[in-house]
């Protein structure tokens, strides 16, 4: 049985960073989701579990740096 890769939550307002990030993740086995706003974030992570969470902590509107509890 192959080892499941860790599942991570991408969050950045530059579509281009976000795209970037994801492929070369995606490339490397791992299960991607992004977000472009802190707020679609906390969506998704009301939805999934996420075992690493990687965000742009300048973002217009909201910081990149609040809490993740659920």
């Amino acid at each position: 049985m192959t080892p499941q890769k860790a599942r991570i939550l991408l969050i950045d307002d530059d579509a281009l960073v976000l795209t970037s990030l994801k492929q070369l993740l995606a490339k490397e086995g791992y299960a991607v989701t992004s977000a472009g706003t802190p707020s679609e974030a906390l969506s998704k992570a009301r939805e999934s579990e996420f075992d690493l969470v990687i965000s742009d902590v300048r973002m217009p509107g909201e910081s990149g740096s609040r809490s993740w509890k659920k």
